[in-house]
């Protein structure tokens, strides 16, 4: 439509000028006719511009894959096609929610059972590291735990009754409850390894997809290039004419 409005608005301005009295030049019918005859190309510098620009909307492999393995889907994003990439960066929020939810989870169950010791076997929770908290489980009071490693030679493990390393059950029920508490917290702490690591396999697919992406991308880029268009309007006294072609390269 743009071509048409421009083709309209030429021959309005050529029949203008052959309108106007010719008081200031005198213009001979041979310059008039040669006016008329001279070619007009339209769009050979269009077609070199879009060329350029075309070639220059190339994307970058290696970035393509670094937004990736920092976001999943940002890579597919930058290539222009998101349809898997979605589903990746959907899969990057669940599991991230499910590591915070794990994380709380086990956190909750390791405080639960450490307050559930200090009430029920006189625990000092401060300064105590987390063999200590093992250990409480597994003996029924200091006392039986320092036999246990005096007769194993461990004289090195040793707890000083008289300090904050103190302890002793209220009954074996109690120990035992403790004891379960403590070992599904750490199993549920454990289990964050296998989120770490299915988080780590989801960057990696997602940027092995980016990278294939805009690898595919730049090689329809290089068949369109491959493509030349030109236009050209040649008006005459006698007849216009509009020459439209389309070439590839080979």
């Amino acid at each position: 439509m743009k071509k048409i409005i421009c083709v309209f608005m030429f021959f309005f301005s050529v029949q203008m000028v052959i309108a106007q009295p010719l008081t200031n030049s005198v213009v001979s019918h041979k310059n008039i006719k040669d006016f008329f005859n001279q070619s007009i190309d339209l769009e050979s510098r269009n077609a070199s511009v879009f060329s350029d620009y075309s070639a220059s909307q190339k994307k970058s492999v290696p970035l393509a894959v670094a937004l990736s393995l920092v976001l999943p889907g940002m890579g597919e994003i930058y290539a222009g096609d998101y349809s898997r990439g979605k589903y990746l960066t959907s899969a990057e929020g669940f599991l991230w929610l499910t590591f915070t939810s794990v994380q709380l989870y086990g956190t909750w169950l390791k405080n639960d059972a450490r307050l559930f010791a200090s009430t029920n076997a006189g625990v000092k929770l401060a300064g105590q590291d987390d063999k200590y908290f093992v250990d409480i489980g597994n003996y029924a009071d200091v006392y039986w735990y320092n036999e246990r490693k005096l007769q194993d030679r461990q004289d090195d493990k040793l707890y000083d009754p008289n300090s904050n390393y103190y302890w002793q059950w209220n009954d074996e029920a109690s120990r035992q409850k403790y004891r379960n508490i403590r070992i599904k917290s750490d199993e549920v702490l454990n289990s964050r390894q296998f989120i770490v690591g299915a988080i780590l396999a989801n960057h990696i697919v997602s940027a092995i997809n980016a990278g294939m992406l805009a690898s595919k991308y730049n090689k329809q880029s290089d068949i369109t290039n491959n493509f030349q268009i030109n236009s050209k309007l040649r008006v005459t006294a006698n007849n216009p004419e509009f020459v439209f072609t389309i070439s590839k390269l080979f």
